[in-house]
């Protein structure tokens, strides 16, 4: 199966803002993700292949709800607070040791999918769901990574308005 990503920011829908539990339930209950088509059980687990890029691929919050972040954006469209947050990353290749951070506050990772990018039923990388509980305005969301085999750290961030 294929990994698409969407890159339209997507107004709040005051009737459907919520917390996710899981990447599964964000596909599930949500059109604006519908072009992110996880791999299923059978994919092949090869040697873990090393990390060799990472991204932020999309941000959820109380007040303003879901946004699509596209390659590169530096800053969220969307004027995001409230009482939660929520990001989901994407690393091709793999990591060992990582950590997320909002306002230099450790996030959870609640979540993780793997994802064939290429249709070739072999794993490439994983989706991350990272949330934290906190009331915020504002700040900056980032994200860290060591690749297996070769140790190398990848970095990612964006500036959540």
């Amino acid at each position: 199966m294929m990994l698409g990503m969407c890159t339209t920011a997507y107004a709040k829908d005051e009737s459907n803002v919520k917390q996710y539990n899981s990447i599964q339930e964000v596909l599930e209950e949500n059109e604006s993700m519908q072009d992110l088509i996880l791999s299923d059980e059978n994919l092949s687990r090869p040697a873990m292949a090393p990390l060799t890029s990472m991204q932020v691929m999309w941000v959820n919050s109380q007040d303003a709800g879901e946004e699509h972040i596209s390659a590169g954006q530096y800053a969220t469209k969307l004027d995001h607070g409230g009482d939660w947050f929520q990001v989901i990353t994407l690393e091709v290749g793999f990591s060992s040791v990582r950590w997320a951070k909002f306002k230099h506050m450790e996030m959870e990772s609640t979540d993780t999918e793997y994802v064939d990018l290429n249709g070739d039923n072999i794993m490439d990388g994983i989706l991350r769901l990272w949330t934290i509980n906190t009331s915020y305005t504002s700040g900056k969301f980032e994200y860290s990574a060591w690749s297996v085999q070769t140790s190398k750290e990848f970095s990612t961030w964006i500036n959540v308005l």
